[in-house]
């Protein structure tokens, strides 16, 4: 299974199965899960590199989803939810 050129391995902690299981419970008109790499998640928020690893540890910006030993990701309804919050606060 492929998200975004992630390929998800075995032994990670985001299986194939967990995101065919999160997209079964979704409805059909819903997004599909999709994780997204550091540069997009930088780009769409337009946040450094310090600030979201900072707002990461602080709780007030989504948890990565560590996808193999080298690579990590944002679920993109998250990173979405997180913009879309800060949007509604201004």
């Amino acid at each position: 299974m492929r998200s975004k050129g992630i390929a998800l391995k075995e032994g990670s902690d985001v299986s194939a199965t967990d995101v065919l299981e999160t997209n079964a419970r979704m409805p059909s008109s819903a997004v599909p899960l999709r994780l997204l790499r550091f540069g997009d998640v930088r780009q769409r928020t337009g946040l450094s590199r310090s600030t979201i690893w900072r707002m990461e540890r602080s709780g007030s910006f989504p948890s990565r989803v560590k996808v193999s030993v080298n690579v990590v990701a944002w679920r993109e309804d998250e990173v979405s939810e997180w913009i879309a919050s800060r949007v509604r606060r201004t």
